[in-house]
């Protein structure tokens, strides 16, 4: 049996090692339960309304973005290629729904 540690030593490599594990491991657990996962990205999805359309079943979902910006620039170059007067987009923040169910009242934050 090894000898009791004394006030001035320092824990050995094992000890710290198995004490940042069980941190580590904690964390994570506790962040995973909560709904705080660090390790989710942003996506946007971009809703394009063409020119003379009555319908939102009809809107146009685009694809998944990880900035606003790029779901923006997305949006508008489909808007140009469209005619652009008169059409609108939406992009919309971690939805809740698929990508083809999704409507912009699924996300977490809606932009322009």
């Amino acid at each position: 049996m090894a000898a009791p540690r004394t006030p001035t030593e320092k824990p050995t490599n094992k000890v710290l090692a198995k004490w940042s594990l069980l941190f580590v491991s904690g964390y994570l657990i506790f962040a995973w339960l909560s709904g705080g996962w660090p390790f989710e990205r942003d996506e946007w999805i971009g809703f394009f309304y063409p020119a003379g359309l009555d319908r939102t079943e009809e809107v146009q979902r685009s694809g998944y973005y990880l900035s606003l910006e790029a779901c923006r620039a997305d949006m508008l170059e489909q808007a140009a290629a469209q005619g652009g007067e008169g059409s609108d987009y939406l992009c919309g923040l971690n939805c809740d729904a698929r990508l083809d169910n999704s409507t912009p009242d699924d996300c977490v934050r809606q932009a322009r």
